[in-house]
């Protein structure tokens, strides 16, 4: 799965989903895109909520 970016730079690419993690680490990534909008890396602490990519995932292991 592909998931888009805003890099530090400003510029706007696709990135495979499990190398996300690691660009939020190192503050590559400034945004990225989910299905319910836009969320803003610095304003998260994904690490105490669990990532945001488990619980993407757990969504959709209940589909049908």
């Amino acid at each position: 799965m592909m998931i888009l970016v805003r890099l530090r730079d400003g510029s706007f690419t696709k990135i495979p989903a499990p190398l996300l993690g690691q660009l939020l680490k190192t503050k590559e990534v400034t945004h990225f895109r989910r299905s319910e909008g836009w969320v803003k890396a610095d304003s998260l602490d994904l690490r105490a909520r669990g990532t945001a990519l488990g619980r993407a995932h757990d969504r959709r292991s209940r589909l049908p």
